[in-house]
């Protein structure tokens, strides 16, 4: 029941607490990747008798002799029965698209059921570390400064882009969600989602100045023009399989489950979502450290200070902020403010 090629048995770890003089109970928790910590992580208590442990499948030794990690991997070694899970050995997963899909692209899909599995309900980790209550602070912690601010708000941007990539994007979601869905995969709907968002986010720096700059660059206006189009093909391709009213049925009841247009982003695969902002947000954080540091050199050059002087005073300015790239994006907003992620949250609390 350690890392020497055996399998995890939830009853092992429930009966862990009698071999502690303190009967502290052990909760073991399989995560895809250790960096997901800084999510999930707030979602346990930490006043409670219960040490949650942690930990990806690339840190133990299973009978199979393979070291990775991630979704399938943990999946696969439940459907092997190596992992048993139960109340104090849980997995912490994301949806990717698989609900939104029926459950159709992956193998895995009754295990997704298991009461001891918990779901991001959004695409991925990456989602809500970028979701709009999130975001904004993420930005602020990044240039040191109070959101009020930031003269560019990605949740205005997040929003924009969600409005804009909805059209196509449910259209996609819809026909893999589908038994015949090669048709989708044919027409690589989400190659070009991916492609032009990314074209999008590839503005020039002085574009990631406000909201507007942004909005009314070519690149944006372009992306637009682009995302149009691939919604324009999509409909057709619904069209010719005569399934335009299960459209209408499929967006109408993911709409009541809280997929729509305000937040379509929160459900596109977070790598994406991620590179997305990533490529904006630095650009900003440059834009916002060369002026203050050109405050600074004014300010002390007026008051007649020294070139070494005034080179202490940018660096420890710099120490204050970090490129947005480098942040580690936690959760500076309670959990119980983003969307979906919230119920999974609960959940946990209630069982824990």
């Amino acid at each position: 029941m350690s890392n020497l090629g055996f399998g995890f048995d939830n009853d092992y770890y429930q009966n862990m607490k009698y071999f502690d003089e303190d009967e502290i109970e052990t909760v073991l928790v399989f995560l895809e990747d250790m960096a997901d910590l800084l999510v999930w992580g707030v979602c346990f208590p930490n006043n409670k008798p219960i040490n949650f442990e942690f930990r990806s499948t690339e840190q133990f030794v299973f009978t199979d002799k393979i070291v990775s990690s991630g979704c399938d991997r943990i999946l696969s070694l439940v459907k092997k029965g190596d992992i048993v899970l139960g109340h104090n050995v849980i997995a912490c997963l994301d949806s990717d698209h698989h609900e939104m899909t029926n459950f159709r692209n992956t193998p895995y899909g009754e295990y997704y059921k298991n009461p001891n599995i918990y779901l991001t309900r959004l695409h991925s980790l990456e989602n809500i570390q970028y979701h709009f209550n999130n975001i904004d602070e993420l930005l602020a912690d990044s240039v040191c400064k109070h959101v009020s601010a930031l003269t560019l708000k990605p949740s205005d941007i997040a929003k924009e882009l969600s409005n804009q990539i909805y059209p196509a994007f449910s259209k996609y979601l819809f026909l893999l969600s589908f038994e015949n869905n090669k048709k989708a995969l044919a027409i690589s709907g989400y190659g070009k989602l991916k492609k032009t968002i990314k074209y999008m986010s590839s503005v020039e720096k002085t574009s990631c100045t406000n909201n507007s700059s942004l909005l009314n660059s070519s690149h944006w206006r372009q992306g637009v023009s682009r995302l149009s189009d691939i919604n324009t093909s999509l409909t057709q391709a619904i069209s010719d399989l005569n399934k335009s009213n299960e459209y209408t049925a499929y967006c109408s009841n993911w709409n009541h489950k809280g997929f729509t247009m305000d937040n379509a982003y929160l459900f596109m695969r977070g790598h994406n979502i991620n590179d997305f902002f990533v490529s904006i947000l630095d650009k900003t954080y440059d834009l916002y450290t060369q002026q203050e540091c050109q405050r600074l050199v004014q300010i002390c050059t007026q008051n007649n200070k020294s070139p070494e002087v005034i080179q202490q005073k940018v660096e420890h300015y710099k120490q204050t902020t970090q490129l947005f790239s480098s942040l580690k994006k936690k959760l500076l907003v309670p959990v119980n403010s983003i969307h979906l992620f919230s119920q999974t949250a609960q959940r946990i609390a209630q069982v824990y």
